[in-house]
């Protein structure tokens, strides 16, 4: 898995914390713990699904989440 984060230009830094770009070879879970901030996805290679007990709901290609209370699994 490659994950390398960015730091957004002085101009961008009052609204952006940073960017990321995350890449995986193969499929796997994985887990994001909650945040108290905005998230921006984009997918642009394959397909990723949210795991909520025994379902799995694939996402669209792009979206938009917020707060969370608790962790996703992926």
């Amino acid at each position: 898995m490659r994950f390398d984060k960015f730091v957004p230009t002085d101009r961008l830094k009052p609204y952006i914390k940073y960017f990321v770009v995350s890449e995986n070879e193969r499929e796997e879970e994985y887990k994001i713990f909650p945040s108290s901030g905005l998230v921006i996805g984009f997918q642009y290679k394959g397909k990723l699904s949210i795991i909520k007990g025994n379902n799995e709901n694939k996402l669209d290609s792009a979206g938009i989440t917020g707060i969370s209370g608790s962790y996703k699994i992926f």
